[in-house]
């Protein structure tokens, strides 16, 4: 599991696999061993630890977990080395290689992976509701200093609105940090050195212009990277590769929505596309013309507090969903079951050979079964209009 949001993005498939009725192995990431040895610690004095087990560790014990038969079918008393299905939450890299390794058995996975969420901004939206807009989506982007996989990766704005995208961005900012991000108990900070010195290296490669921030320290109480706004940025550039996981935000300028869409479509599909926009038209066309496991309209992080709503990506940025009942759903397997009484035999002549003008009669007949009546829900129309047909051969 992956190390942002350590406790709900391991406990909450947990509880998915509980109420499936599931066993399950817990793997929490190591770039969060605090966490890791916690749940160690805690977890086996509430559950069963012979049904729910933490692992802790790195590449050898994921490796050792991945090599193993995970069968969503077996009865755990008779084969306990196989057991549900693969869930992954984490960044692509290695989620490619989890569905590798259950791809050796054909086993079922939801991968929620990262990905670069695009906040759009419509050439029709009002002055009010821009500046709105702005703020919005600097406060999705600070959160957690920019370490959430839902997090506003870039923002597409017209070229209309450009000057005024800068100048709102920065005076939202300085609301948010009236002493600067680095004085202030609400901003965070970047989880270890690697990635602090991941998002420096992009801050240094970028080719835009640094138009906020841009500044960064490791101190003892961790390290830290200034919101930083990165304008007049291309396709091609470092900041426009691969998902940021940082509190830096880089400007796209367009000529219209079209050109947004455009732009949006050459970056691989994201778990999230954020629209700003009270047009009805606009909403309409970003949905049909862009592809995400998610569309929020005039919000940031606002899908998560819909509990109802399934969660999760699309082809780079995962597949299968979770979130409340879909997390339960994603953990049992939808077994289809019929019985047939034997005291129907008497109705199944026509089936078998050798065969007669009356039984194609009737087959034709059951296959032209009229559109259900308002009055009536489809099942009991379709069998109604089932039992008449079978009344009408019965008598010929």
């Amino acid at each position: 599991m992956t190390r942002n949001y350590p406790m709900i993005l391991s406990l909450g498939p947990l509880i998915g696999a509980i109420a499936a009725g599931c066993c399950a192995v817990i793997k929490p990431s190591e770039v969060a061993p605090h966490f890791a040895e916690l749940l160690l610690d805690l977890l086996p004095k509430y559950v069963d630890d012979s049904a729910y087990r933490v692992i802790t560790g790195s590449v050898p014990e994921i490796t050792a977990l991945l090599d193993l038969q995970w069968d969503m079918t077996i009865d755990i008393l008779s084969s306990p080395s196989r057991l549900a299905k693969v869930f992954y939450t984490g960044n692509e890299r290695v989620g490619s290689i989890v569905a590798k390794a259950a791809a050796k058995y054909v086993t079922p996975c939801t991968l929620e992976l990262g990905s670069k969420c695009p906040a759009i901004i419509d050439d029709k939206i009002s002055a009010e509701d821009f500046k709105i807009a702005v703020k919005r989506i600097a406060w999705g982007k600070t959160q957690n200093a920019g370490q959430v996989c839902i997090s506003p990766d870039y923002a597409v704005v017209p070229k209309s609105l450009y000057n005024e995208f800068i100048k709102s961005y920065k005076a939202a900012i300085e609301s948010f940090f009236p002493e600067g991000a680095e004085k202030s108990d609400s901003y965070a900070r970047i989880i270890n050195e690697s990635h602090f010195k991941r998002i420096s290296d992009l801050i240094g490669k970028t080719k835009g212009d640094i138009t906020l921030g841009g500044k960064s320290a490791a101190k003892d109480d961790g390290f830290f990277i200034e919101p930083t706004l990165v304008t007049d940025v291309k396709r091609d550039d470092a900041l426009m590769q691969d998902e940021l996981f940082a509190p830096v935000l880089p400007v796209i300028t367009v000529k219209d929505l079209d050109e947004a869409i455009s732009f949006v479509n050459s970056v691989p599909s994201a778990l999230s596309v954020y629209l700003f926009s009270t047009s009805e038209e606009s909403k309409k066309k970003v949905t049909q013309h862009t592809r995400s496991g998610q569309i929020v309209f005039n919000e940031t992080f606002g899908q998560l507090g819909v509990y109802e709503l399934p969660f999760g990506g699309l082809g780079p940025s995962g597949y299968g969903s979770q979130m409340g009942r879909h997390t339960f759903e994603g953990f049992t397997l939808k077994r289809g079951s019929i019985d047939v009484p034997f005291g129907l035999e008497p109705m199944f002549g026509f089936r078998y050979p050798p065969y007669t003008q009356q039984g194609a009669d009737f087959f034709n007949q059951m296959y032209q079964l009229p559109i259900p009546i308002p009055k009536q829900s489809a099942a009991e129309a379709v069998v109604e209009d089932i039992t008449d047909k079978i009344k009408h051969v019965m008598a010929l």
